[in-house]
């Protein structure tokens, strides 16, 4: 299948915002035709609780703040598919806690598929129906393992603790690269 005439979309590890530009005018940015602008990066905004910061520069938001609006600038487009790296890396863990649910909230709402390189297998196990563990060099899967989770996605929960236990068993070491 071809992704040719698909919206792609990026998380990255750092926010990545223009620091000339409010949190509004770098998701503005983005968007793909003037319809889309006003409404969209009005309401995205709106979706990640930062309603009050529309008009802010960076250098006036913290860093969960920012980390949002990158979130937000990702989806106000609607895309077909959101390729994430390490977006929740930095992060003190209660806030990359909340900002990974409500991705995780953001993709469901907007049926998105959605790819996460992390080295977080907890947080993996949260955002997969599918894991793949691969090496680098030369590229190799070496692991994969479906995942369906029954209950909400909640960071260190028995539920993700368990899958967590069941692909590493006692072996941690299936989580260097091979």
């Amino acid at each position: 299948r071809s992704i040719k005439n698909k919206k792609l979309s990026f998380i990255f590890q750092s926010h990545n915002l223009l620091p000339w530009l409010t949190a509004y005018e770098n998701i503005k940015l983005v968007c793909n035709t003037e319809s889309l602008e006003k409404d969209s990066a009005s309401q995205i905004l709106n979706e990640v609780g930062l309603e009050d910061f529309i008009n802010s520069y960076p250098n006036n938001l913290s860093g969960g703040m920012k980390r949002r609006v990158s979130i937000a600038r990702a989806f106000v487009n609607k895309p077909n598919i959101l390729l994430m790296d390490e977006p929740f890396v930095s992060l003190e863990k209660p806030l990359a806690n909340q900002l990974r649910k409500q991705t995780i909230s953001l993709i469901n709402k907007n049926k998105v598929t959605a790819i996460l390189v992390t080295h977080d297998l907890k947080e993996a196990i949260m955002f997969a129906d599918r894991i793949i563990f691969c090496n680098n060099s030369p590229m190799k899967i070496y692991l994969e393992k479906e995942i369906k989770l029954n209950n909400d996605p909640i960071y260190d929960n028995d539920e993700i603790n368990g899958i967590y236990q069941e692909i590493i068993g006692n072996d941690s070491s299936i989580l260097k690269a091979k």
